[in-house]
Parts: structure tokens; sequence; C-alpha cells
């Protein structure tokens, strides 16, 4: 039997799932589509409560502290040395913390830990999700960032951007496929310190430059319409993978922590090694499918054992979802 929050059937048995149908509450509405149709991003003040938020925060700040107490060139030995004290080993060889720039990053944060894993089925952003891509869809990209105040970082205060600059996500598709591109993907950055301000190594983004009929930047275009992303602690940020953003120097005395995580459709593989595990990430088949698990045909020509995020949208009548067929 398939219930409203409960069991779905998968490969001829029912698993239960994390997904409740409560969350149904944040699909998204028409006044939201249009808004991101438009500028390409919608902010989520309340995504998170605060005792999730600052789990999300004290992990972070545990996963990049050796990075931090040490100089560089010991780092990657400080991190071994944790790892090796801990229980079970935590961080697969892809996901050591490293610099980008003013950031310290971990490159594969819902690897790292289940509070961080928690973040991709969230209630309160993956119906958005699914509202725009729909169903067949799993996560391709994912970083966690802790951003030092400039003083302890020893980037220069006067500066903008950090490493990345701005650009736009997808690496070679833009260039590939050709200009203008199509979506693709979406991705939701999670904010567990607070930038409700200015100055506190917030996301920048260039709304509506999705929509630029050229890919090239014109950056005194850029220089004019880029805004910053202020939120609370817990809140989120969704957006189409083809905004012009960047990240920027931190000039308060404050730590930035975000999470982020992209999302796409199943048939773009994932920029990570591994194959999700149930023995790992648990039984639950929605999760596993967000975490890229099914088969490789299936990516293409999905049966139901492949997305069953499918199945359980149909069983509670959910609407608004993109390509529900």
């Amino acid at each position: 039997m398939i219930g409203t929050a409960g069991d779905i059937p998968i490969a001829g048995a029912s698993f239960a799932v994390l997904l409740d149908s409560s969350c149904l509450a944040y699909r998204l509405t028409d006044d939201e589509r249009r808004t991101f149709e438009e500028e390409g991003y919608l902010l989520i003040p309340d995504a998170l409560p605060a005792d999730i938020a600052a789990r999300v925060g004290a992990t972070l700040d545990r996963l990049v502290t050796w990075r931090r107490l040490v100089p560089s060139g010991r780092a990657q030995a400080a991190v071994d040395r944790a790892q090796r004290a801990l229980p079970v080993r935590l961080l697969p060889a892809r996901a050591q913390v490293h610099r980008d720039g003013s950031a310290l990053v971990v490159g594969e944060p819902l690897w790292a830990d289940r509070v961080l894993t928690d973040l991709i089925d969230h209630p309160t952003t993956l119906p958005k999700v699914w509202g725009l891509l729909g169903w067949n869809i799993y996560v391709n990209d994912q970083a966690a960032t802790v951003t030092l105040p400039a003083h302890e970082s020893g980037m220069d205060s006067h500066g903008v951007v950090t490493a990345l600059r701005w650009h736009r996500d997808g690496g070679r598709v833009n260039l590939e496929v050709g200009w203008p591109a199509p979506r693709l993907g979406v991705k939701v950055g999670f904010f567990v310190s607070d930038t409700s301000a200015p100055g506190r190594g917030n996301l920048h983004l260039v709304p509506g430059s999705h929509r630029w009929p050229v890919e090239q930047i014109d950056r005194d275009e850029v220089a004019h319409r880029a805004i910053p992303v202020c939120l609370p602690v817990g809140g989120a940020v969704l957006f189409d993978r083809r905004i012009l953003h960047s990240a920027t120097i931190n000039t308060s005395m404050l730590t930035r922590r975000a999470v982020f995580y992209g999302y796409t459709y199943r048939w773009m593989r994932s920029m990570g090694e591994r194959a999700p595990s149930a023995r790992r990430f648990g039984p639950d088949p929605i999760r596993l499918q967000l975490l890229g698990a099914g088969s490789g045909y299936g990516r293409f020509f999905p049966g139901r054992s492949d997305v069953p995020l499918r199945s359980w949208l149909a069983a509670n009548d959910a609407e608004g979802i993109a390509n529900p067929r």
C-alpha cells in the first residue's frame, strides 16, 4: 500500500521514505515560478529551523578546523590525522578540505556527515526544485564553504571576489551546447551564518543574466546589476545554473558558512566518483535517487524503480511539477 508519507513500491519491495507529504506546502507557487523565470533565483529566508542550522554550522566548523589550525603545507597531514582518530573515515579523498580564494571548501559534503546529507531532500527546498526540473533528478554538484574574515584568511580586504570570480555553473556545458543554453540544472545554497547584510562573504548574483542573449560576460553590465544575497541564519537561495554569480571577500568579523547542492537530470553524469549505497545512506529510495542511484539506461528511459520520486508525487496528487509525464 502506498501511504502519503511512507511506503512506495520499488523493485518488488516497499521501503519507508523520509519525505513527508507536509512538504507539499512548500511547492513552487505560480508567483515564485514567474520570479525565477525572470530573475533566475528565489530567496527562501526560513528554509532551515534554528537547530538544524546550528548543527550544520557546527559540522562545517569541525570539518575545517584542522585546516585553520595549521599552515597550508601541513594541512593535508593534519586532516589525515584527524580522520584516523575518528571511528569511521568520514571523507573520501576528493572531499578533503582545500582552499579556494578566501574560502575553506569541503568538496563533497554529502559524504562527510549525515546532517549535511539531510539537506538534499529538505522539505522547504526540494519541492521547489522538482517544480522547476521535474522528478527525473539527482544531485550532481556539491560544496560546503567556510569563508573566513579577510583579516584571518590573509586575503586583500579591498578585493571583491574570490579565485572563482564571475561565472556560470556547468564548466564546458555552455560552450559546447551553445548559447542561449538550456537550464539543465538549479542549485540550492543554504546559509547557516548571518549573511543578512553585505560584506559578510555574501554570494552575489546578476539578476536576469541567465537570459542574456550572449554568453560572453559584460563586466560593466555585471558591475551595474550585481546584487548581494542577504539572508538570515537558516536562509536559502535557489538559482538557475546559468545565472552569473560569485562568492566575495568577507570583510566582516563573522565567518560565513554555506552548503551548496546542484540538481540536474539523471542523464547528466555526476562530478563525483562514488555510487551511493543503502548501507551508508539508508534504504530511502528517494534519497538514493537524489544521490545518483539507478541504472545508466534508466537515466534516459526511467522505469518506476529508477525514479521513486515520481511514484511518491503521483501517490500524493502533487501538482505544479515540471515535465510531469
